[in-house]
């Protein structure tokens, strides 16, 4: 059996090893750092319970740096670079491929090459605290550089389709919960994934045709199982 001791110093190793692993947490989430930095430090606290920190994402996966280390300069090397304007759809590209290829083909990313205020990723998304994008903040970001009353109608589509695409996703975990149909599930799937390739790509028509076509998918199915439930 092995000694008390032993077992207490390969405790101890184990903890250590946790600790080193996640030392953005360890500076970012004290006190003093709320002081001195508190704009971070709210930061740190939405990933928290973010999407990406539920899915178990490290700081380091996008913002660079190592995770690992307790030397402040080693810790942050190569993290300014990898949070500048231009450079974050490609961070979120390592993940979000498809988005990312969509993107590239807008005109918002034609001016995030030569414009310091030109929209990328977090714009709309948020850093990393939102999964449903909020109507009333794209419309604040569009308003940077659109018209409310242009010919072009972007505000007025943009509200349109923001607020469509949140009544889509929450019919359609209403429908996913309600639904054990692996095609029908697939179907629907493969049409909110086009909807936000078109939507990334700035393509208004297709996505107003795409999303009108799927919300009244998603109620049809809805009220089915409504009705069998009944």
């Amino acid at each position: 059996m092995p000694s008390k001791s032993l077992i207490i110093t390969l405790l101890f190793c184990f903890l250590a090893s946790g600790a080193l692993a996640d030392q953005c947490h360890e500076c970012h989430n004290t006190s003093v750092f709320k002081v001195k930095h508190k704009t971070h430090y709210d930061y740190h606290v939405g990933y928290e319970t973010s999407v990406h920190g539920l899915a178990g994402l490290g700081c380091a996966e996008c913002h660079g740096g190592d995770s690992t280390s307790t030397d402040k300069d080693v810790a942050h090397a190569g993290v300014r670079e990898n949070v500048m304007r231009n450079n974050i759809p490609a961070i979120c590209g390592d993940c979000h491929e498809s988005q990312y290829e969509a993107f590239l083909g807008s005109g918002h990313f034609q001016a995030l090459e030569g414009e310091r205020d030109a929209p990328h990723c977090a714009t709309c998304h948020g850093s990393m605290e939102m999964d449903v994008m909020f109507v009333s903040k794209v419309k604040r970001q569009c308003l940077k550089c659109h018209d409310q009353d242009a010919e072009d109608g972007v505000i007025t589509r943009t509200d349109e389709l923001m607020s469509r695409v949140n009544a889509i996703v929450g019919y359609k975990s209403l429908v996913e919960a309600d639904n054990d149909d692996p095609t029908a599930l697939a179907a629907i799937e493969e049409s909110f994934e086009r909807l936000t390739l078109y939507w990334h790509r700035l393509e208004f028509d297709q996505a107003d045709t795409e999303s009108l076509e799927l919300l009244g998918k998603l109620r049809g199915m809805r009220a089915e199982a409504r009705s069998r439930q009944n």
